[in-house]
């Protein structure tokens, strides 16, 4: 399974794709024009993935105090509830 996350408050642009084992996080790249994606950290379970945006993106942010992060934390997982996309969804080997 592929889900598109879009472009995020930290200006990346994420998916996560799941395997038989695991759910990987990517980060789009761009080299010379061509588009790949790698994977950057791994998770058992999706409730750790989300956990492990939401801080991420919290340390990339520009928030400085305990009412900022509160702030950002809602802004985070608004963009990634409202942005995430099904894309494709593989059949199991």
């Amino acid at each position: 399974m592929i889900i598109e996350l879009g472009k995020l408050e930290s200006g990346r642009v994420l998916r996560v794709k799941s395997d038989k084992r695991q759910w990987m996080i990517q980060v789009r790249r761009t080299v010379e024009g061509v588009v790949t994606w790698e994977s950057f950290a791994y998770f058992s379970n999706l409730t750790k993935l989300y956990q492990a945006l939401v801080e991420e993106e919290i340390r990339l942010s520009d928030a400085t105090g305990f009412k900022s992060i509160l702030s950002a934390i809602s802004a985070i997982s608004d963009s990634l509830n409202s942005n995430a996309v099904v894309v494709r969804v593989e059949a199991s080997e």
